[in-house]
């Protein structure tokens, strides 16, 4: 009679020819890799990475604007621009020169912005007269804000700016500059809604951006959490 042997075998002697699996939690440069291999294939070409994005000077917190708030009859004067950017996550900041259309495609989708936690503003380098606009407008009357992000039109004899939209994340990191009716022009084949320096092309392209960096923030926040559950339950195996 013969004998039967056993096929199952122990767990030492099931995992002896093979590698496995680790209990151990993810790294946190693991992580970190893996959300920002899925945020670079999702980032819009138009939206700076956060690590090669530039600051704005830290000293542009203290200066002195003026702005004409929607409803108001009159300016209100010297606000720190530090006061008006910590509000909400990020900052939209319509630079107005020769237009004011894009401040108006702006305006049509504030609570899409808002929605994604972002603060819009006109900026303009001379008094905006009273309702002007269903969006405040910044009066930077010393042209410093201008002047800092590059603005300032070269062939304006230094009293008009470029007509752009910035996009500043909470750090004051400038994640998006889209001009209006300058820039590089569109090439042949290339779609006007993701390439053209048009009003409706930039408006769009601006709250996709925003968009985008909203996911940015939240995906930021998912990975603090993983990482907060990983630390601790490192300290419980100990």
């Amino acid at each position: 009679m013969s004998t039967r042997v056993s096929r199952k075998r122990s767990p030492e002697i099931a995992f002896a020819d093979e590698t496995p699996p680790s209990s151990r939690p993810p790294s946190r440069a693991h992580t970190q890799r893996r959300v920002r291999a899925k945020r670079a294939a999702e980032r819009p070409g138009w939206v700076t990475e956060k690590e090669e994005s530039i600051g704005l000077d830290g000293r542009m917190e203290d200066v002195s604007v003026d702005i004409m708030w929607p409803a108001a009859e009159e300016m209100e004067v010297g606000r720190r621009v530090g006061e008006l950017r910590r509000r909400r996550r990020f900052t939209v900041l319509c630079f107005l020169g020769c237009t004011i259309e894009h401040l108006q495609g702006l305006s049509h989708v504030a609570t899409l912005l808002e929605n994604s936690g972002a603060d819009v503003f006109g900026v303009s380098l001379t008094p905006p007269p009273p309702r002007t606009s269903s969006l405040p407008i910044i009066h930077d009357r010393t042209k410093a804000l201008t002047l800092s992000l590059g603005l300032l039109h070269p062939l304006g004899g230094g009293r008009q700016a470029l007509d752009a939209i910035v996009v500043l994340d909470k750090e004051s990191r400038r994640r998006m500059v889209l001009p209006v009716g300058w820039g590089p022009r569109l090439l042949p084949g290339q779609r006007d809604e993701e390439n053209g320096d048009g009003v409706s092309s930039v408006v769009s392209r601006c709250v996709k951006g925003v968009e985008w960096l909203c996911s940015e923030a939240v995906d930021e926040a998912v990975e603090d959490v993983e990482m907060g559950m990983a630390c601790e339950g490192i300290v419980m195996a100990v």
